[in-house]
């Protein structure tokens, strides 16, 4: 469609060309008309297929972290009982979970393995471990750069060093 709207006024312009002036002079003209309209319709087939690969690739991410994932019990560096253990779940774009007291929610942004979360979560007042997970939990979930999802494992890293692991339930 993008294609026709670029040719179709470029082929006009051949035309009334055409009209104006000596055989030699037309021919030269419409040549040149053809050439850049041959050169603006491979420039759009171009922009077209990497703008379809780009999009591939974001799906096949948004793909890979569909659904429920659960932290590992020793990923945080401290004690993390199974009821307050931290998850997360993808829809599309869209990210919850529960966090070792509270839950929150958030949008995911995706760009091939690179991946930023803009998170909000509930307020509630916690004892025991629930908060002190809570409060590790979200320190480094809230610096993830990257992502990794093989063999049912879902890696969010943030810099040297610093990894989520997560398994499906």
């Amino acid at each position: 469609m993008t294609t026709r709207r670029i040719l179709t006024p470029l082929l006009g312009l051949v035309l009334m060309l055409s009209a104006c002036g000596d055989d030699d002079e037309v021919g030269s003209t419409a040549s040149s008309a053809l050439d850049v309209a041959s050169s603006l319709q491979q420039t759009a087939s171009s922009l077209a297929e990497s703008a379809q690969q780009a999009a591939s690739s974001v799906l096949a991410g948004l793909r890979d972290l569909e659904g429920e994932w659960v932290l590992g019990a020793d990923v945080l560096d401290v004690d993390t009982p199974d009821a307050v253990r931290p998850t997360i779940t993808f829809e599309g774009t869209d990210v919850s979970g529960f966090a070792g007291c509270n839950t929150y929610t958030g949008q995911a942004q995706i760009d091939g393995n690179r991946i930023s979360l803009v998170l909000a979560k509930t307020a509630m007042a916690c004892d025991g471990p629930g908060q002190v997970v809570e409060d590790a939990y979200f320190e480094r979930l809230n610096a993830v750069e990257t992502f990794v999802v093989a063999a049912d494992r879902l890696v969010l890293t943030a810099g040297v060093g610093t990894t989520l692991v997560y398994t499906r339930p």
